[in-house]
C-alpha cells in the first residue's frame, strides 16, 4: 500500500514539474514544433502598368458584294468560307448579249478607222493639188472637215466599245478586298437585279484584325499622354489561353455619356487567323514601365478584417505578421506601394498553420 502512494506521489510531482517548464529528473526539455512553410523573396524590378478590359474581335473590312447589273447567275466560282484574294472571280452572270453589243460596236469602230483612212489620203492627195494650183482652198477645206468629223466619230465609238467592256466585266463580279468569304447566299441559275437589297456574299478581312474594347472615362487621360508617344502594345488572350500581340492605335472621339466609358481599338496583323471577327478575348494594354516595383508572388499575400497582409519569415526564422498595401496585380504577381522591402522572405504556401510568432521551417518552392 506504501508503495502505490510513493509512485502515484512521484507521478504528480513529475506533472507538475512538466507544467511549469521544468525538465523532470532524467528526462529532456520539450522540443518547439517548427512550421513547415514555402517562402519567396521579396523582390524590385521594373514591372509593367497594364490596363485590362474584355474586347471584342472586328474584322478590319466588311464588304457586302452586289451585282452590278441585272442578270442570270451561270457559275459561283468560290467555296463556302474560303480565303479569297482581291479581284477574284466569284460569281459569273450570262454575258451573251453583251458580248453581242462588244462585238457591234468594235465592228463600228473598224468601220471608222477605214473611213479615216480613206478621208486621211484624200486630204493629202487634195493638199498637193492646192499647192499646185489645181484645187480651190475652200474646197480643200471641206475635205478636211470631212477628216476631223470621221476622227470625232471614231472617238465616240471608241468610247461605245469601252462602255461596252465595262458592261462585260459586270458579269464577273469580282472580289473587291482580300479576306475570307461568307457562304454563297444566290445559287447558279437564279436571277439578280443591281437593286436587291441582300448581297450576293460578304468578304470579311480579319488580317489585319480589329479589337474594340470599352474602358473608363478616368483611364482616358493617361491613355492619351502614353498614346501620344506611340503606338502602345496589347496583348490579347483567347479563351484557350492562346496570344495575339498587336498595337493600340484609336480612341474614340467621345465617351458614352450611359456607361462613362470611351472605346478603344487595336490592330493586331492576325497572319495566323487566330482571331475571329465576334469573339471575345482579354485585352491587356501596356502603358508604361514601373521601375524598382516591390513584388511578391500573389499566394503571399491573405485578406484579413484589417486589409491585406503577409508573414514576413524573421532572421530568427519566427513568423512576423505584417500589414501591407497593394497597389495591383500583374500576372502571378502582386506589386506592393507599402509595407515591404526587397530582399525579405514572405510566406508563400503554410500560412494556415502560422501563427505571429510561430517557428518556421522556411524552404524555397
Amino acid at each position: 500500500m506504501n508503495l502505490r502512494r510513493s509512485i502515484a506521489l512521484a507521478a504528480a510531482v513529475a506533472v507538475v514539474a512538466c507544467s511549469k517548464g521544468e525538465t523532470p529528473a532524467g528526462g529532456t526539455k520539450p522540443k518547439v514544433t517548427e512550421v513547415p512553410v514555402t517562402v519567396a523573396a521579396v523582390a524590385r524590378r521594373s514591372v509593367p502598368v497594364r490596363l485590362s478590359a474584355i474586347g471584342t474581335v472586328e474584322a478590319s473590312t466588311t464588304v457586302a458584294v452586289k451585282a452590278r447589273m441585272d442578270g442570270q447567275i451561270t457559275a459561283v466560282r468560290f467555296a463556302d468560307g474560303a480565303a479569297v484574294a482581291r479581284g477574284q472571280i466569284l460569281f459569273e452572270l450570262d454575258d451573251r448579249a453583251l458580248r453581242a453589243q462588244l462585238a457591234q460596236a468594235q465592228a463600228v469602230v473598224q468601220r471608222d478607222r477605214a473611213q479615216i483612212a480613206n478621208l486621211k489620203s484624200r486630204e493629202e492627195r487634195f493638199r498637193e493639188l492646192v499647192r499646185q494650183g489645181f484645187y480651190s482652198a475652200d474646197a480643200y477645206e471641206q475635205v478636211r472637215s470631212d477628216l476631223d468629223a470621221a476622227r470625232a466619230t471614231l472617238a465616240a465609238d471608241e468610247a461605245a466599245v469601252a462602255a461596252a467592256q465595262v458592261q462585260l466585266s459586270y458579269t464577273r463580279i469580282t472580289a473587291p478586298v482580300a479576306g475570307r468569304a461568307g457562304r454563297a447566299l444566290i445559287q447558279v441559275g437564279n436571277a439578280v437585279k443591281s437593286t436587291d437589297p441582300a448581297p450576293l456574299t460578304t468578304i470579311a478581312t480579319i488580317a489585319p484584325a480589329f479589337v474594340g474594347l470599352m474602358v473608363p472615362e478616368q483611364q482616358l487621360p493617361g491613355i492619351r499622354a502614353q498614346l501620344a508617344k506611340g503606338p502602345l502594345p496589347v496583348v490579347a488572350t483567347l479563351p484557350d489561353a492562346s496570344k495575339a500581340e498587336g498595337r493600340l492605335d484609336f480612341v474614340d472621339n467621345m465617351v458614352d455619356r450611359d456607361t462613362g466609358t470611351v472605346r478603344l481599338r487595336a490592330t493586331f496583323p492576325n497572319r495566323d487567323e487566330v482571331l475571329w471577327p465576334g469573339q471575345f478575348v482579354r485585352a491587356s494594354v501596356t502603358l508604361r514601365e514601373q521601375p524598382d516595383a516591390i513584388v511578391v508572388p500573389g499566394e503571399a499575400v491573405q485578406a484579413g478584417p484589417k486589409g491585406s497582409y503577409v508573414f514576413v519569415v524573421k532572421a530568427d526564422k519566427t513568423a512576423e505578421l505584417r500589414t501591407v498595401k497593394v497597389d495591383r496585380t500583374e500576372g502571378s504577381e502582386t506589386v506592393i506601394a507599402e509595407g515591404l522591402a526587397a530582399g525579405e522572405s514572405v510566406v508563400t504556401v503554410g500560412q494556415i498553420r502560422v501563427t505571429p510568432g510561430a517557428k518556421l521551417a522556411p524552404k524555397q518552392p
